[in-house]
């Protein structure tokens, strides 16, 4: 995660220290539910692994939806979990230090 902030930063030229507008670039390719044998993260939802973040509290929310995938209550509250896992990465980095150019 920390890679692609850092990559998001270098790649559009843009040193703005704005979290939600990192975020919005980094859910747009990171987004989603995936769980391939080849990835060696294995599940991930929103970039988030289950390997590398068993404790990662958005998991009871993916266990639910994975039976139920329509229920927009789960999935508004696993966004919520996904934000705040990023956001708590922002913030580790030391992102929110990080002043504007201009």
């Amino acid at each position: 995660m920390m890679m692609t902030l850092c990559l998001l930063i270098q790649l559009t030229g843009r040193t703005e220290t704005n979290f939600q507008y990192a975020y919005q670039k980094v859910i747009k390719y990171e987004g989603g539910y995936s769980n391939k044998h080849m990835d060696k993260g294995g599940e991930t939802y929103a970039g988030i692994t289950r390997k590398y973040n068993r404790n990662w509290f958005g998991w009871r929310y993916i266990n639910q939806l994975r039976s139920n995938p329509d229920n927009q209550e789960i999935a508004r509250r696993t966004d919520f979990w996904v934000q705040d896992y990023y956001l708590d990465r922002w913030i580790r980095g030391g992102f929110d230090k990080i002043l504007d150019r201009d």
